[in-house]
């Protein structure tokens, strides 16, 4: 009985093996393709890709009406950056902290335009929406102040709060 039992048990582990379908039909086909061992490994930075059997070769290319499939990793250019906005804004004051009403900050970009605000009647400024990503200058001018540092240079990868001009005077 124990040698029936093992004799089934090699007999049926011998059949039990995967089978695959391709098909057609509609507006699509499916192809059988795969990489030899359709494993492995690959790792960049902090970024790793580990790959399975049966991963599609990279680069195929499905299409049908309505629909598209690029087979694998590493199709195409990489990512692009989007197009983000950010803001600039602080505060203009006396050496004792009173803001400065109607001081001209302007902000030279990367491109070489400017743009121009006043501050208000507590001295507080803002730039909104300047690209993002890029280096510019901010400077401050007033009639009747003067300070140490009129212009700063501010590398520009998020929105910056705080950018504050105090007149030594």
């Amino acid at each position: 009985m124990k040698k029936l039992f093992i004799l089934i048990l090699a007999i049926s582990s011998l059949a039990d093996q995967g089978v695959g379908q391709i098909g057609t039909g509609g507006g699509f086909t499916l192809e059988q393709s795969v990489i030899a061992s359709g494993g492995g490994a690959a790792s960049g930075g902090n970024f790793q890709i580990t790959g399975t059997a049966g991963q599609s070769i990279a680069g195929t290319h499905s299409a049908g009406p309505a629909n598209g499939l690029h087979g694998g990793f590493w199709n195409g250019p990489p990512p692009s950056p989007t197009a983000a906005v950010v803001s600039v804004s602080g505060r203009v004051t006396t050496a004792n902290g009173r803001g400065i009403k109607n001081a001209r900050l302007t902000l030279f970009d990367s491109s070489g335009l400017s743009h121009s605000v006043l501050s208000g009647s507590f001295g507080y400024y803002s730039f909104a929406g300047i690209d993002a990503g890029q280096t510019v200058i901010v400077n401050v001018v007033t009639k009747r102040y003067e300070f140490l540092e009129p212009s700063r240079i501010v590398n520009l990868t998020a929105s910056i709060g705080g950018l504050d001009f105090t007149s030594i005077q």
